[in-house]
């Protein structure tokens, strides 16, 4: 189409073009309104000649060509200065070499002096030399001088000189040229947007969105033709816009505009959605292909081991199902900009929101439907769900760190950013008391999220329904690792091996259960969990506090006191009189005072399972970043007893000069931790393509596979 369309074509077939597409326009109107007849009768015969998906082809083609045509229009009223006056002057010369010729001036072969015919070239000449694009006059002063030039190319003299004849002819043909583009106007502009106006399928385009799907997922290429077919989408907007403007006022204009734009934009990315969602199927084939046959390589491989690696069959469709990711990509990368009433679209950043979106979803499905555990659960089985979800969630990455530069998206900066929101979501959702549950948003704002969803498009994570009592997976896993632990099933917690062991000396759980949650879900999903769990206790003290309260209103509180009274102080073992003393009182306070204890019980559990991720934390930094881990904790040596002093000494520091002082010292900490903060923002995830430089070429051969086939 592109082809056709050029500067000389449509400036000489104008009009036709113009009733082309009115024409074409007029169709589709009829066929969409009248698809939708009232009439049953009248329907049936409307949609038996034409099909939906034809229909909507026609639709994606007029707006392709609509769209070069306007585009070829508006380069020819810009350039129309330029090419009026490069015609005139390559006109004025030709007459000036005819006027020479015929004045014995200039050989063109057989010299023919003749004064009249040298007045009247140069008499033309002037003319066309006085001629102005601007005028309106111009048109009809050129059709008289093509006439006059046409005949007098006629003449015996003018005729048998082939070199005249060509100078009158091409002289004719470009003051037509001139007269054409005299007569481009830019009201041609405002009558090609009424033509193409399509504010009449606004209510009909969503039974077409299916068609639109089917259309991108079987030629990727097809997404190009999209882009006019939203330019024409935006036109929904020019006459409601231009009555707005007709009446003056700012405000509703605004507000009218950002409105509808917006309906416009949701629209495009309803379509568009099709292509991360195709892109995340294909992804899923490719996990099914890498998860149980392709292993990573070791420092030393055996020549007889190597033919295990290299399963070219493996990796040649795994490079077939990355060419065909590339090509969504392609055809939506591909797309310029282009506005949608008053906001901007950006094809490539409705890709990596789309991205985003499927990537949300489908790891919040994991976690959701695989983080349930049931109560008999042994530690197996617990092993067993976690190391599944592990595999699950790391091919996931996997796949999208193998084609991010296919994409042209940086996959595990949008792998982390996404995991961390949806860790933090969940924490969020779980650490809401049952009376904020309803202010649920409200609550998200004041913890962060809302200044994330600054940006243009904040991906919203999926909230399900409560299992087992609990609002999220971490609950359940929370309640998980408490059901496994549970001292009423003889498993008991040994401090010198750090973790839980049953009667028969058998491991339940430890550091290594940690890092395997670490592999799952990253070190945001560990400090998540110990969020939930410090939530936990603190609602465990709060129930304490109740209980403790209603025991010292009760008339027991005498034997309460006399509790505290023999304790107090009390390092050595128990005697049999303490231990009377002590059962005597429990006895007279009932179950009160029994209900404390399963209180303390859990209070203990959880700040156990705490101690436990905070030694694996510091143990992996210690290991993989022991430069940083030990700035920060020269930074909490010098911070947190000067804050500790400050705190515990007030009146001492009431002083002006040991104010200035304290202000001076925390002064310089908060900069140096602004500071420390600045780096760890710069400390970006190192690219993929520098990362693939190291590995083996088995990327290389597979691309080299797929071109070969």
């Amino acid at each position: 189409m592109e082809s056709y369309l050029q500067k000389d074509y449509v400036l000489e077939n104008s009009q036709e073009l113009f009733n082309l597409i009115r024409s074409t326009n007029v169709t589709i109107r009829w066929l969409m309104l009248h698809r939708n007849s009232k009439n049953p009768k009248f329907r049936e015969i409307v949609c038996f000649g034409v099909n939906p998906k034809q229909l909507f082809d026609l639709v994606l083609q007029t707006s392709e060509f609509e769209n070069q045509f306007q585009v070829v229009q508006k380069e020819l009223l810009n350039s129309k200065q330029k090419m009026f006056e490069d015609e005139k002057l390559k006109s004025v010369d030709y007459m000036k070499e005819c006027s020479e010729y015929f004045a014995g001036k200039k050989s063109l072969g057989k010299v023919v002096v003749n004064e009249q015919y040298s007045t009247y070239f140069n008499d033309m000449s002037a003319r066309i030399d006085k001629l102005s694009w601007k005028s309106s006059k111009t048109p009809p002063t050129i059709q008289a001088l093509t006439q006059s030039l046409d005949q007098i190319s006629a003449y015996p003299l003018i005729s048998s000189q082939p070199q005249i004849k060509f100078y009158a002819q091409d002289t004719g043909t470009c003051l037509r040229t001139m007269a054409k583009i005299a007569s481009l106007k830019k009201d041609s502009l405002n009558n090609h947007s009424l033509i193409i106006d399509f504010s009449y399928a606004w209510n009909l385009l969503d039974e077409y969105l299916d068609i639109m799907h089917e259309n991108i997922r079987q030629n990727t290429k097809a997404i190009l033709l999209f882009r006019s077919c939203f330019i024409k989408l935006a036109s929904i907007l020019n006459q409601p816009l231009r009555r707005i403007i007709e009446a003056n006022d700012d405000e509703i204009m605004t507000n009218v505009s950002q409105f509808y734009s917006a309906q416009l934009v949701s629209f495009v990315g309803r379509v568009l959605a099709v292509i991360p969602t195709s892109i995340y199927g294909i992804l899923d084939q490719m996990t099914k292909i890498m998860s149980p046959n392709l292993k990573a390589e070791e420092a030393k491989i055996t020549k007889e081991d190597l033919l295990g690696y290299a399963l070219f069959e493996e990796r040649f469709q795994l490079a077939k199902h990355a060419h065909r990711v590339s090509l969504f990509a392609e055809g939506m990368l591909s797309m310029d900009k282009c506005l949608m009433g008053v906001i901007e679209v950006d094809p490539k950043e409705f890709l990596v929101n789309g991205i985003k979106n499927e990537m949300v979803k489908i790891v919040s499905s994991i976690l959701h439907n695989n983080f349930i555990f049931k109560k008999e659960m042994t530690i197996d089985n617990f092993d067993l769900i976690i190391k599944q979800i592990s595999n699950r969630l790391d091919n996931l990455r996997s796949a999208m760190e193998y084609v991010q530069d296919l994409i042209g998206i940086d996959a595990l900066s949008i792998w982390l950013e996404q995991m961390s929101r949806i860790i933090m979501v969940n924490v969020n959702r779980e650490t809401i008391t049952k009376g904020d549950r309803g202010k649920l948003q409200k609550e998200l704002q004041k913890k962060g999220l809302e200044k994330e969803g600054k940006e243009k498009n904040l991906i919203e994570i999926p909230v399900y329904e409560p299992i087992d009592n609990c609002l999220t997976f971490l609950g359940r896993l929370v309640a998980g690792l408490f059901n496994i632990t549970n001292p009423m099933k003889n498993i008991f917690y040994i401090p010198t091996c750090n973790g839980w062991y049953d009667q028969n000396g058998i491991f339940i759980f430890g550091p290594k259960i940690i890092s395997s949650l670490i592999k799952t879900f990253g070190v945001v999903g560990v400090s998540g969990l110990d969020k939930v769990l410090s939530f936990n206790i603190s609602k465990e003290i709060t129930n304490f506090a109740k209980t403790y309260k209603s025991l010292m209103d009760s008339p027991q509180k005498g034997c309460v006191e006399a509790i505290r009274r023999e304790f107090k102080g009390f390092t050595k073992e128990l005697d049999e009189p303490l231990k009377t003393t002590l059962d005597k009182n429990i006895n007279e306070l009932g179950p009160t005072f029994k209900a404390l204890i399963p209180i303390l019980e859990r209070i203990g559990h959880y700040q156990l399972f705490r101690k436990i991720i905070q030694q694996q934390l510091m143990q992996m930094a210690r290991v993989d970043s022991k430069g940083f881990y030990q700035i920060v904790a020269n930074v909490n040596k010098c911070a947190i007893p000067l804050f500790s002093e400050i705190r515990k000494n007030p009146a001492e520091k009431s002083k002006d000069e040991d104010i200035a002082q304290i202000k001076a010292v925390r002064g310089k900490e908060l900069e140096f931790l602004k500071y420390m903060s600045s780096l760890t923002d710069a400390m970006g995830p190192v690219s993929y393509t520098h990362l693939r430089a190291h590995e083996t070429l088995r990327y290389l051969v597979c691309r080299l596979l797929l071109e070969k086939k």
